[in-house]
């Protein structure tokens, strides 16, 4: 893992040193300023409440690249946030090789390629929203990895063609709210195809990776499991395999744009299937729709999200219900012992969240100036069930609705 000083001494050197004369250097970057509101008490949603907070979203990037030849050059990308939960640090550094034009290799740390905009996700002014949507965009998946990225366009004159793909590891820790798991995947590796033709661009994408989640509660209570089956000569084996938090997970992403003078149409679909079955799938979809009036522009975005998760086992509960009465102190404890072992199982599973929601966004962009640009952005989001983690909540006559306001200031810089 790189220190974020040592990578910033780094690039000052390299980009404001006496340069050698056969390397070219370019800094560039990005800010938002964002402020968000919602209209509930004693709720929260994307980290804001009912005051007027700038603390989420709002942040600064830059980048720095150096060029050794026409066909080798080093980038390095530094981001500080204003939220707490997001780390301000070197977020890619990578050498990249391209020996000819529809051609390129990345080396070193690189962003996921999960979504259609992950390369510009913090760069506000690269799209319409202020907050892509959240139904597709998982804030908790890994931005980043450590790895090889190889792509091939193949370009003609009506159309192009473009592959990708990469393999790599990560570990590190997934943050989703305050909560953060130290987390390890390796063997990650994904391939992403895209088409675009005449106004219409589509991608689709495949990835898969082992993966590992230090959850120290979970795997307590496996051993625990797993003790009582030997000593009972039992089999409490499904109930062990729900609770392992090691596993193979699959991520699959659909996109489609239309871009044209008046109008456009952004919409994904993507799906998460992990091996465990502690986690959810993951199923999000959203469909915008907007138009252009010179500088100005308005959009409508319909977003849905359906996590699904697989029933507790019963293995340990069928054992209670046919162990006979205890005869014995010896055996009344070991019943006593199998009873808190299957409460604690299932109050783990009861626990588990899941999002259901489904959602409306309204959105207008002004770009009053070269590479500058003000949005403002309503949304409705509501939730098809209480209890779930869309929602941080402490009232509980809450309806499992609220709308957001969102407005902030984008622009790019060379």
């Amino acid at each position: 893992m790189w220190r974020c000083t040592q990578v910033l001494i780094a690039l000052n050197i390299c980009l404001f040193a006496n340069p050698l004369h056969s390397i070219e250097s370019s800094l560039s970057g990005y800010a938002r300023i964002i402020a968000g509101v919602i209209d509930d008490k004693n709720v929260s949603y994307l980290g804001y409440d009912n005051s007027l907070s700038f603390d989420q979203h709002s942040l600064v990037g830059l980048q720095g690249q150096l060029e050794f030849s026409s066909a080798l050059s080093a980038t390095v990308l530094a981001e500080a946030h204003s939220n707490s939960n997001e780390d301000s640090e070197v977020k890619w550094l990578y050498l990249k090789y391209q020996p000819t034009t529809s051609s390129f290799i990345k080396l070193g740390q690189l962003r996921t390629p999960f979504f259609s905009k992950s390369d510009v996700l913090n760069v506000g002014f690269s799209y319409p929203w202020i907050s892509p949507p959240t139904e597709v965009y998982i804030d908790y998946l890994m931005k980043n990895f450590q790895g090889i990225d190889f792509r091939y366009a193949y370009l003609q004159d009506n159309y192009s063609a473009y592959l990708e793909a990469y393999y790599g590891y990560f570990d590190g820790e997934v943050t989703k709210g305050d909560f953060s798991i130290d987390t390890e995947v390796t063997n990650l590796s994904g391939l992403i195809g895209e088409l675009k033709f005449g106004q219409f661009s589509w991608r689709a994408a495949y990835h898969l990776g082992d993966v590992s989640l230090m959850i120290a509660d979970l795997e307590t209570l496996s051993d625990n499991i797993t003790s009582m089956q030997t000593a009972l000569g039992a089999d409490f084996n499904d109930t062990i395999d729900s609770l392992h938090t090691c596993g193979r997970a699959e991520f699959y992403q659909i996109g489609l744009e239309y871009e044209s003078l008046n109008n456009f149409i952004i919409s994904e679909y993507t799906l998460v299937k992990p091996q465990q079955d502690f986690f959810p799938d993951m199923n999000g979809f959203y469909f915008t729709v907007g138009r252009h009036f010179n500088n100005l522009s308005a959009w409508l975005t319909y977003g849905n999200r359906q996590d699904s998760l697989e029933d507790a086992q019963t293995e340990i509960t069928e054992q209670i219900d046919n162990t006979p009465t205890p005869s014995s102190q010896e055996e009344a404890i070991s019943l006593a012992t199998l009873q808190g072992l299957d409460a604690g199982y299932q109050q783990v599973f009861a626990e588990r969240q899941k999002d259901n929601i489904r959602s409306w966004s309204l959105g207008l962009r002004w770009d009053f100036k070269t590479n500058t640009a003000l949005k403002m952005q309503l949304k409705q989001v509501k939730a098809k069930q209480p209890n779930n983690a869309t929602f941080a909540v402490e009232d509980s006559n809450f309806d499992q609705k609220t709308n957001i306001l969102l407005i902030g200031l984008e622009w790019v810089f060379e």
